[in-house]
């Protein structure tokens, strides 16, 4: 696996906005579906309701899960655009999890994909037993592939991407329109009436939300319409619909790698060790600017490679860094080991990062009709630019340009725009716990704090020493949001929310300067 300076600046450019709403989760890679009849058209057809049409599932299982027993797949009928049953319909692949005679309680968890356009089955894959009752205690779980997305039918994936040809994203749009679909049907709005429409078609009374990154804000738009059959939700990394993730997306960057730079001076072995890193930042991008470094590094899955890394290219991966705890961590470590032209640290983090594998786990046109039509419509390219006036120079000059090029990447996605209303903030009665990480450069508490004011029955709950999807990543998150699920009109104990804290990799000098090995070779 070998990338190109500019190859790889492109992709990043490409992907770097698909990583801001993504929650964090790790599965085996899934089968390709298709969302195509035998004579090559999409299935998108008028269709009467059905409910559930079982099937074969999509994605493997985990090992101790049995198709049928534990897990049931299938599929469910919804309409295009639910203001018009008489139309088209689509189908949403759907797993349920738990054998329905052994839970305890009838009311289901339904867990909300990130990204948008994150496929289920890199998660469903992952789902044993005891993650399932991690996730939904007492309950069954309910995975499903939003619309235009996996195995869901039609899915609006664009293969078109990364071919040699030109205006792939315009090709993309007409293949997909020319097989019958709207492409301005595959939203937030949309899919929150999907949601309730696969209630009704699966016979529960209530159902509980769960939803973390993109996942949190299709969780607050099925609050706002169709709440009454909704008993208690939990959003993470909340990104509320008034707030848009452009404008946001440079000074939420800032603030989280500003504060990593405040907890190291305020931690006596982390400042010793590593002083002045404000300075230490600027000069490290300058100088992979003016001077790539060779970088080595393994994925997740197994899989190595080697880059040139320059400034804007380290500037991306360094978003993706901050989003995760685990690498946060070596962030002090990691600039001085630069500084030295040392990249053992960065490879490291290069490797665990999702950065190199998300593209490939989007359904990318629904990725883009989504952020097109709700994001990127309703601000411009000045009023961006405008919100990053404050930020380090680096960000300004190497993370500002991928937010601005998504406005040229929407002009070629006939996304079309979403009303006011949907702008509007989410007031609803149904109790909702709402949880942020101290340090989450995408979704910063703030957001949080603003959304729960609304929500008769909400709580705010910042978790010390997290980032981004906490429910994933912190141990305490996840205690609080199953007391939570238990007793949702009760506050639950959150006493554990600050006791958290960020521990940097502090290494001797001998230890860092015995670091240089092949992975630092030209």
């Amino acid at each position: 696996m070998r990338f190109s300076r500019r190859g790889l600046t492109r992709w990043l450019v490409r992907v770097g906005s698909g990583l801001l709403l993504a929650g964090c989760g790790q599965a085996d890679e899934a089968e390709p579906s298709s969302a195509m009849d035998s004579t090559g058209m999409a299935l998108v057809k008028k269709h009467a309701p059905v409910g559930f049409e079982p099937t074969p599932c999509w994605f493997s299982l985990a090992p101790d899960q049995v198709e049928g027993e534990t897990v049931r797949c299938g599929y469910v009928a919804v309409p295009e655009h639910h203001a018009q049953p008489e139309g088209k319909w689509i189908h949403l692949a759907v797993a349920l999890f738990g054998n329905p005679e052994e839970v305890k309680a009838k009311d289901p968890v339904v867990l909300l994909e990130g990204g948008p356009g994150v496929r289920a089955a890199y998660l469903a894959s992952t789902l044993t037993r005891e993650r399932v009752e991690a996730l939904a205690p007492d309950r069954q779980l309910i995975v499903f592939d939003q619309r235009g997305v996996g195995a869901s039918q039609p899915a609006l994936e664009c293969w078109e991407v990364g071919m040699p040809y030109p205006d792939p994203l315009r090709r993309c749009s007409a293949r997909l329109q020319g097989q019958g679909i709207d492409i301005t049907a595959y939203n937030t709005q949309e899919s929150a009436g999907d949601v309730e429409a696969l209630r009704v078609a699966l016979g529960f009374q209530h159902i509980n939300l769960r939803g973390s990154a993109y996942g949190s804000r299709l969780a607050m738009e099925v609050l706002r319409r169709a709440p009454q059959r909704v008993r208690s939700a939990i959003v993470d990394s909340v990104l509320p619909p008034r707030d848009n993730l452009y404008l946001q997306a440079v000074p939420g960057f800032d603030r989280s790698l500003r504060k990593v730079f405040e907890v190291c001076a305020a931690d006596a072995a982390c400042n010793a060790r590593y002083p002045s890193l404000e300075p230490l930042f600027s000069s490290v991008v300058q100088s992979l600017d003016a001077r790539p470094l060779p970088v080595v590094f393994q994925t997740q899955e197994g899989r190595s490679g080697r880059m040139q890394v320059n400034g804007a290219i380290f500037v991306q991966f360094l978003h993706s860094f901050l989003q995760d705890p685990a690498l946060l961590e070596t962030l002090p470590a990691m600039l001085h080991a630069l500084k030295e032209e040392q990249t053992t640290l960065l490879g490291n983090a290069i490797g665990a990062s999702p950065v190199l594998t998300s593209f490939m786990r989007l359904s990318y046109g629904m990725h883009l009709s989504t952020l097109c039509r709700e994001e990127v419509s309703a601000t411009t390219p000045e009023a961006v630019t405008a919100g990053a006036a404050g930020a380090l120079p680096e960000l300004r000059g190497f993370f500002l340009p991928t937010q601005l090029d998504m406005f040229n990447t929407c002009a070629q996605w006939p996304a079309g725009t979403a009303e006011a209303a949907w702008y509007e903030p989410v007031v609803s009665k149904v109790p909702t716990l709402l949880l942020s990480g101290e340090f989450d450069p995408v979704t910063p508490p703030g957001l949080a704090s603003a959304a729960v004011r609304p929500l008769k029955h909400g709580h705010h709950v910042v978790i010390a020493g997290g980032s981004h999807a906490v429910l994933s990543s912190h141990p305490c998150a996840a205690d609080i949001s199953r007391a939570f699920l238990r007793k949702p009109a009760v506050r639950p104990d959150t006493s554990c929310a600050a006791e958290g804290r960020i521990r940097f990799l502090v290494e001797p000098p001998a230890t860092t300067a015995a670091q240089a090995d092949g992975n630092e070779a030209r």
